[in-house]
């Protein structure tokens, strides 16, 4: 009989018995690892589509107000939110990246 003695970040111990269940339970997780990852850039995806359409609505109800175009200042301010919005993508990609590798 061949087993598999695993220690896990918990210090849990798994005894795994047969290979079968070895294979399956290693697809399973990574079935589920790849379903966790699109889902979360699923929503990610879909948080920054809703930031740039509230950023458009608030830059129309503003160049209603002047009565006139957007002005230089609140472009260099929607600039300054875009570039924010990058940096803060791309802390979230480094934390994923450092969240990365297996976790089995």
């Amino acid at each position: 009989m061949i087993y598999l003695n695993y220690t896990n970040r918990n210090n849990i111990q798994i005894k795994i018995y047969k290979t079968e269940s070895i294979s399956k339970l290693l697809l399973t997780y990574t079935v589920q690892s790849i379903k966790r990852k699109q889902e979360s850039k699923k929503a990610r995806k879909q948080e920054r589509k809703q930031e740039s359409k509230q950023e458009r609505n608030e830059r129309k109800k503003e160049s209603k107000k002047t009565g006139k175009q957007e002005s230089t200042k609140a472009s260099k301010q929607a600039s300054e939110r875009e570039r924010e919005r990058e940096r803060e993508r791309e802390r979230e990609r480094e934390r994923e990246a450092g969240r990365g590798g297996s976790r089995l």
